[in-house]
């Protein structure tokens, strides 16, 4: 039957027929339409009027596997220690924000006449 003869409904008949092989091809859609001589507007043109908002490029298969929504995650809060001094032993010496000026500087003078820093 010549496409001038069809109605619209023979028409969305063969192309949801057409659509379909295309689907269980696996193949993307310029492949598809190369490989069975198909013209390409009027593959797309029929492809959004029968999938709708699902009109991509990719494979069916490549559509199963869509980006997942982001998940909200909550982080720890800042470390509130203000400063983290390595010594040489290894040990850590944690100094708070609102520590004194000049407990800071004894604490380090301490620590370097003990050669630890």
């Amino acid at each position: 039957m010549r496409r001038k003869n069809r109605t619209h409904e023979q028409a969305q008949i063969y192309w949801q027929g057409v659509i379909g092989q295309w689907k269980d091809s696996g193949l993307t859609a310029a492949q598809f339409i190369k490989q069975n001589r198909l013209h390409d507007s009027l593959f797309y043109v029929w492809r959004k009027r029968l999938l709708g908002a699902q009109d991509s490029d990719k494979t069916p298969a490549q559509k199963s596997h869509t980006a997942q929504p982001f998940i909200q995650v909550k982080m720890p809060p800042a470390n509130t220690s203000g400063l983290e001094l390595v010594l040489v032993s290894g040990n850590r010496l944690k100094i708070s924000t609102g520590m004194n000026q000049e407990t800071l500087a004894q604490t380090v003078s301490v620590l370097q006449e003990a050669g630890l820093c």
